[in-house]
């Protein structure tokens, strides 16, 4: 994992290099130009000496020139400035020269009165005087390329100090590659740590948290892990208690069936009556499979419900006239209001039905007998409620955040015969549909569960699917 941190740490030391590369390049040119500029400067004080010395030469003479020389020995220009008389190879401070820059001052002198570096002139007996800068072609401030800084901007310093301002500079592009590299492969690095656990089966393993505050994409991909991590353990989660459940409630009947056919073969004679028992029982396993798988389905969302509009009173009135049977059988009624307005939501229409009808008939079961289910319609800005009422005992208060767990059955409901998979099924159809549902005792009797549904306007019932 660490390759991809060496890639980059590469890629950006080779940057860093190519940065400083260029601006040494840049620093090469702006110094040179500098050394340029500082040789012009010279020549321009040099002729501008040469110049002055003439004219001083013409009005004093050479005592003269020879009290302007002397004060002039501090500058940094009047040292390169020599003044020969005749065919000495001397100048007039009797400070010694080579003759060949002496013969070569006067060849240009002569070829070239007007020259800046190299004058011929005459005193008053006519005795010749030549006046030249010494080192014309390589005319540098020697205290200027002493001092000049090899990093313009800089005050002038000594070059070990350049060079530890160079080492620094170097040292700290290197620390912040390092920086970057590690803060991008760092994260990288996370996400394969991940996918290992994931790989290992520690599906609880969660990334986004661990890249916290460096809102880019990176974050994205940890926060796609995540959803990816807790889409799977609620499917292994599902396949899991599925196979403990189905493991759990089949045993009790198969036990029944390994009786019954035992008994069969013991009592021929009432072979017709084990038979039927042994149907039923096969009946009530079925049942529990189909809910089982229905239930499972749910949970993981392999099961895909497609929505449609419905208008929820006649929806609601056709599944009352279905239920109709039922409330007679269990001798009750169900009072309720169809709403002055239609209410349209999206909806399975199979699965909600399944979903209101378990609702129905578990309060027709639960409920004395002789009583009223009430079932109420509430509409909002952009929700349904539904209300359905019974007249029961209602539950534990303890319980209620319960019984929408699968095979969990109240104490007050246990001798009822059942799957305890109804609510359950109920509840994940409810939320398939962007709704909730939740349960509540009544005071002092009764018992209600509360079906909230969104809303969608009627405009969009116009639409062909």
């Amino acid at each position: 994992m660490n390759r991809l941190f060496y890639k980059i740490f590469a890629i950006f030391c080779m940057v860093i290099m190519l940065a400083a590369l260029v601006l040494g390049a840049v620093f090469w040119f702006f110094q040179a130009s500098l050394q340029e500029s500082h040789r012009d400067q010279q020549r321009n004080q040099s002729a501008a000496f040469l110049r002055s010395s003439l004219t001083v030469f013409h009005q004093r003479g050479e005592e003269g020139l020879k009290e302007l020389l002397s004060d002039w020995q501090n500058s940094r220009i009047a040292p390169n400035l020599f003044i020969i008389r005749g065919d000495s190879d001397r100048d007039i401070l009797d400070r010694s020269i080579d003759i060949r820059q002496v013969s070569n001052a006067a060849a240009l002198a002569r070829e070239n009165p007007e020259a800046r570096q190299a004058r011929i002139s005459y005193d008053n007996l006519g005795e010749e005087y030549l006046f030249f800068i010494r080192d014309w072609d390589k005319a540098v401030l020697k205290d200027a390329l002493q001092q000049a800084s090899l990093i313009p901007g800089l005050p002038p310093s000594p070059n070990r100090y350049e060079a530890i301002i160079l080492l620094s500079l170097i040292s700290a592009g290197l620390l912040l590659a390092f920086t970057l590299a590690h803060y991008i492969a760092m994260p990288i690095r996370t996400l394969h740590d991940g996918f290992d656990q994931l790989a290992k089966g520690n599906l609880k393993i969660r990334l986004a948290e661990k890249m916290r505050g460096r809102n880019d994409e990176l974050t994205d991909l940890a926060s796609d892990f995540d959803h990816m991590a807790n889409r799977l353990q609620v499917l292994v989660t599902s396949q899991q208690n599925l196979l403990h459940h189905v493991s759990h409630e089949m045993r009790s009947p198969l036990a029944r069936l390994q009786a019954l056919l035992g008994l069969a073969q013991q009592q021929p004679e009432k072979y017709e009556k084990h038979l039927s028992r042994i149907e039923a029982e096969l009946t009530r396993m079925d049942t529990l499979i189909a809910e089982l798988l229905t239930l499972s389905r749910l949970e993981t969302g392999s099961t895909k419900i497609t929505l449609e509009p419905i208008e929820f009173n006649e929806f609601l009135d056709q599944l009352i006239t279905d239920c109709h049977s039922i409330t007679v059988h269990h001798k009750k009624t169900i009072q309720w209001v169809m709403h002055p307005e239609p209410i349209y939501i999206h909806a399975n229409e199979d699965m909600l039905y399944r979903a209101f009808d378990n609702i129905i008939r578990n309060a027709c079961t639960y409920a004395p007998e002789d009583s009223a289910i009430d079932i109420q319609l509430q509409v909002t800005a952009k929700w349904l409620l539904v209300n359905i009422m019974d007249q029961g005992d209602g539950i534990p208060p303890e319980q209620l955040s319960k019984i929408f767990d699968a095979f969990y059955r109240a104490t007050s409901t246990q001798h009822i015969k059942g799957t305890g998979l109804g609510l359950s099924i109920t509840k994940q159809i409810i939320e398939q549909h962007g709704g909730s549902v939740t349960a509540e005792n009544l005071k002092p009797k009764g018992f209600t569960m509360h079906v909230v549904l969104p809303l969608i306007a009627p405009a969009e019932t116009l639409e062909t699917p």
